[in-house]
This record gives structure tokens, C-alpha cells and sequence, in this order.
């Protein structure tokens, strides 16, 4: 259950988190270049990150991972 719990706050704040850098990045190359430059699906890989970060910092903690 933990490990669930783990995965969803994952997923939904490093998608948050992506599409935050996402625009930061959107918004500094079009005040560099003139032109917005962005990052395709980096939301998406930035979540499935987090969790599988996520996952490994718990079991590391509690002392499951072997």
C-alpha cells in the first residue's frame, strides 16, 4: 500500500514538476532565441522518473531492496 501511494505522489508531482520545467524552459529560449523551444513529453518522463526514484528511495529506507 505504501508502495502504491509512493508511485501515485510520484506520477502526479514529477508531472507537475515537468510541465513547471517544461515552461521555464518554453519561456528562457524564447526570451534567449526568440522563438519558444520546448521538450516533447518531458511531463510524461519526468513522472514515470519520479516514481521509479520513488520506489527505490522507500525500499533503500526500509531495507527491502536485495
Amino acid at each position: 500500500m505504501k508502495t502504491l501511494l509512493v508511485v501515485l505522489f510520484g506520477l502526479i508531482g514529477g508531472y507537475v514538476f515537468g510541465i513547471v520545467l517544461s515552461e521555464i524552459v518554453g519561456i528562457v529560449s524564447f526570451l534567449l532565441f526568440d522563438r519558444p523551444v520546448g521538450i516533447k513529453y518531458f511531463p510524461f518522463v519526468l513522472a514515470a522518473l519520479c516514481a521509479v526514484v520513488g520506489v527505490v528511495a522507500v525500499r533503500r529506507r526500509t531495507g527491502s531492496a536485495k
